[in-house]
């Protein structure tokens, strides 16, 4: 009676947590029409991710002090946050500090959380959950893909103004991009098509497949089109590497679903993905440009504080935003604003903000992760595990557009967090006392 209690209370904190994850996935919507930062969707999924990490922090009390000096990856968590704390020592805006460090925060909850629920909602929970949103996030793709004007002035009322300021911005620009990374499900496709279900599942999901490799090329972003790529490739080497399984099918269905994508969207655009690879145009050269501009700019901002940088989310204090007074149109000035908030890269905004401390504990951590996939893959230790490798390849998949472009906030950078903490929990739950169930 008692297991059944705690079993039901891990599932409602598994059920909220989904909500919460799902909440971030998607744009901040306004609450209840009241156009304020703190009435947003992606504040209740904080305050909710916050009561559930108390919540297990309370439960797994009695075990939680052990599994910390079980995790390899706790002391490199622990020198990612100490690093971004510390960096209030030089800040000069507080409020754009503690804007940017509950980001942070946040992602080590969410981290926290999907380590600790994986120990006790089996793993095939979470797979279907990240099927459905994922599935359902192509879908919502689709649809602003197909009716972009009509699914803009739908958002216009209800979406948080800068976020809307992004999608109207990029609509005029023939960009197509929820930042949903969709791109992420990928690798479930493909290990599970050909891994695990019969073969009249298998059509649905390839026809997923083919769906986001057309709106990675119909989106006209080129780091959609990279990460598209990337998940396939990495996708596709697992199934040679670790399942010894023939990829004839798979790369007949890449082939003909990039074939198809090229010539339909070629000849129905007068611009589209290879334009803005060969960079035909000038803003995308002046895309090019700017980032170099902001990583030189970023560069000089070190020298003021090397070890510590200058506070997080304080990039944005040195930056001279007049220049975009003159932008008659609402909408293009507030994307023009967020867009010089930031220096478009995980790495440069982490050496700038948090100096090199920071960063050398940033990169620590990331070749922590990196390593402990390698060695799954490579050289795998554990039983194989299609579930697994996903996450892996996903988690990677999300953090290719952080190297490009700005991935401070949970909305872009939370499910990173979610599937590394996936990736740490079941390799605890296989090789500890826990019972790993498929």
């Amino acid at each position: 009676m008692k297991k059944n209690r705690v079993d039901n209370i891990y599932l409602s904190l598994f059920y909220s947590f989904g909500v919460s994850l799902l909440l971030l996935r998607l744009p901040p919507f306004d609450i209840f029409s009241l156009s304020s930062k703190f009435a947003t969707t992606h504040v209740l999924a904080k305050i909710v991710l916050v009561c559930i990490v108390f919540l297990l922090i309370l439960i797994e009390r009695s075990r939680l002090t052990k599994m910390i000096v079980q995790l390899p990856v706790s002391i490199f968590l622990l020198m990612y946050f100490f690093t971004s704390s510390i960096s209030i020592l030089s800040t000069i805006s507080v409020q754009y500090f503690f804007q940017q460090y509950q980001n942070v925060i946040l992602g080590i909850i969410i981290f926290i959380i999907s380590i600790l629920l994986v120990q006790k909602i089996p793993p095939r929970f979470f797979l279907v959950y990240i099927l459905i949103m994922g599935i359902g996030a192509v879908i919502f793709d689709s649809l602003f893909a197909i009716f972009p004007t009509e699914f803009l002035d739908f958002l216009k009322s209800h979406l948080q103004v800068e976020m809307y300021a992004l999608y109207y911005f990029n609509k005029t620009q023939n960009k197509f991009n929820l930042y949903l990374h969709t791109e992420i499900l990928l690798p479930f496709l493909i290990l599970l098509t050909q891994t695990q279900l019969k073969k009249n599942s298998r059509i649905i999901f390839l026809f997923f497949v083919g769906l986001m490799g057309y709106l990675a090329l119909f989106s006209n972003f080129r780091t959609r089109a990279i990460q598209f790529i990337f998940a396939y490739v990495a996708s596709v080497f697992c199934l040679m590497k670790v399942f010894k399984k023939s990829i004839v099918g798979i790369s007949i269905v890449a082939l003909i679903v990039v074939s198809l994508s090229f010539l339909v969207i070629r000849s129905n655009t007068s611009f589209d993905i290879v334009d803005r690879l060969i960079m035909s145009d000038e803003s995308d050269v002046e895309t090019i440009n700017y980032r170099f501009d902001t990583f030189a700019h970023a560069f000089s901002m070190l020298q003021i504080n090397p070890l510590s940088g200058v506070g997080l989310g304080n990039y944005k204090s040195y930056i001279n935003l007049s220049k975009t007074a003159g932008i008659a149109d609402r909408f293009m000035r507030l994307h023009t604003e967020e867009t010089n908030d930031n220096p478009h890269s995980v790495f440069v905004q982490i050496l700038t903000e948090t100096g090199v401390l920071g960063f050398i504990a940033f990169i620590a951590l990331l070749f922590y992760f990196l390593k402990s996939d390698m060695k799954l893959i490579l050289y795998p230790i554990l039983k194989k595990d299609a579930f697994l490798y996903s996450c892996i390849i996903a988690s990677w998949t999300i953090f290719l557009y952080g190297i490009f472009n700005p991935f401070n906030s949970v909305f872009l950078n939370g499910w990173f967090w979610f599937l590394r903490g996936l990736i740490e929990g079941v390799i605890h739950k296989k090789t500890n006392t826990y019972e790993y169930q498929k």
